[in-house]
């Protein structure tokens, strides 16, 4: 007798694990974060298996105003639920040459956000995380440029994000005032956020892979060299890109700062 209840039991319980997980892709998905809700939506792969997605998650608090040239901050705690359905992107001239109807700049400066792509929120799925750091000079692209169709043909969570950029990255008085390569802070930053959180999204923050191509490459190459990013990762790639290129580096930094008027 007590052999056939737990039977019953054992199937209540898998039943009520295939409906909430049914639910999970009926409606859009919810996170519950310590630092609050987050809801996403439901895309397919390219062979049309579907997964989440949380497209415009902020790790950093808005680098406007008075945190304009300033290493980032983490992000506060929100109210009620954010609708994570948007890509940004950090403000930039477009490097290709726009149509005459096209703004020669686009994006934002509030821009420090990342895109998440699961196929489980289950915290004890435990799945490898690939973290991908876009190229573009330093000076342009976006982290949604990358998109997870492909890879989320399998098991695991994608992650991508917004650094600043340009001047707005990577300014330096080479002094206390602005140090510079804000840009880089802003990319450990992200980590931090994806060591702290994304277990949330059915990741391990023990298994992270970062990897770019071009200046992200680069960026995968500095964070090995950066003793701030020690731990905050467990293996790169780096693709067309070393932190050793000649493109990177940036000489006499100070002349270039220098300039007769700054529009804030």
């Amino acid at each position: 007798m007590s052999a056939k209840k737990i039977c019953i039991g054992s199937g209540a319980i898998e039943l009520f694990f295939t409906l909430f997980v049914l639910s999970t892709y009926v409606e859009n998905p919810v996170v519950e974060l310590p630092l609050g809700k987050i809801e996403g939506a439901i895309k397919k792969s390219i062979s049309g298996r579907n997964f989440l997605s949380f497209e415009g998650v902020p790790y950093g608090q808005p680098p406007v105003g008075k945190n304009r040239f300033e290493e980032p901050l983490p992000v506060e705690p929100w109210k009620g639920t954010k609708i994570a359905r948007n890509i940004y992107k950090c403000l930039q001239y477009r490097h290709l040459r726009p149509e005459s109807t096209e703004e020669p700049v686009v994006g934002n400066e509030d821009c420090l956000y990342l895109n998440i792509y699961t196929p489980s929120l289950d915290a004890r799925a435990e799945l490898d995380v690939i973290v991908f750091i876009h190229g573009g000079a330093f000076m342009f692209n976006y982290g949604g440029f990358q998109g997870p169709e492909v890879l989320l043909d399998r098991d695991i969570v994608y992650v991508n994000f917004n650094y600043r950029l340009g001047p707005l990255g990577f300014l330096s008085t080479e002094d206390d005032v602005v140090p510079g390569n804000n840009g880089l802070k802003d990319q450990i930053e992200a980590f931090k956020f994806i060591r702290d959180y994304i277990r949330y999204f059915g990741g391990n923050p023990n298994s992270v892979t970062i990897s770019g191509n071009s200046a992200g490459a680069a960026s995968v190459h500095f964070h090995y060299l950066m003793k701030k990013s020690r731990g905050l990762f467990n293996r790169g790639i780096s693709q067309s890109g070393t932190a050793l290129n000649p493109w990177v580096l940036m000489e006499n930094p100070l002349e270039k700062t220098k300039t007769d008027r700054i529009t804030t």
